[in-house]
Order: C-alpha cells, then structure tokens, then sequence
C-alpha cells in the first residue's frame, strides 16, 4: 500500500492544532475518520518527543523558570473532521 504521510516536527507549535492531511495520496479512498486517526497518533508520538526534548532542556531550572521555557510549544490535538 501507499506510505503513510510524513508529519511536521516542530520545537515550538504555538498552541496550533497539530495538521490533518486530507489530501495526501494516503489519504485517498478513505475514511475522514481513519485519516484523523491516523494524524492524532502522530500527535501523540510529537508530545512524546516534546516531552523529552523539554524534559532535558529544564533538568537543572527551578519549576517557574522552565514552565516559562515550554509553556505553549506543545502542538493542540488535531482537528475532528466535521460531519
């Protein structure tokens, strides 16, 4: 079958929604649903390796100092696609 579509890996997402590709080749021929779930795991893996990569970067700070440092970088979960 067609690979599944790559994701963006970001440091610092703003708060957005973490993307939903419906029109990706992957994406065709199926289920609005099946192509959501498919991006809200990728979700799951990016807070993941946010989780490390902050979890490192705040090791040695004091608690206020390294909620200020990742505060708003992790990505929202994806969009449910409307009915």
């Amino acid at each position: 079958g067609t690979p599944r579509p790559s994701h963006p890996m970001k440091d610092d997402w703003g708060v957005q929604p973490f993307p939903v590709d419906y029109e990706s080749e992957w994406a065709q021929g199926r289920k609005q649903w099946e192509v959501y779930l498919e991006s809200y795991d990728a979700w799951l893996r990016e807070l993941s390796r946010l989780i490390e990569v902050y979890k490192r970067k705040v090791e040695e700070m004091d608690y206020e100092e390294s909620r200020e440092v990742y505060q708003g970088k992790y990505p929202d979960a994806p969009e449910y696609p409307a009915a």
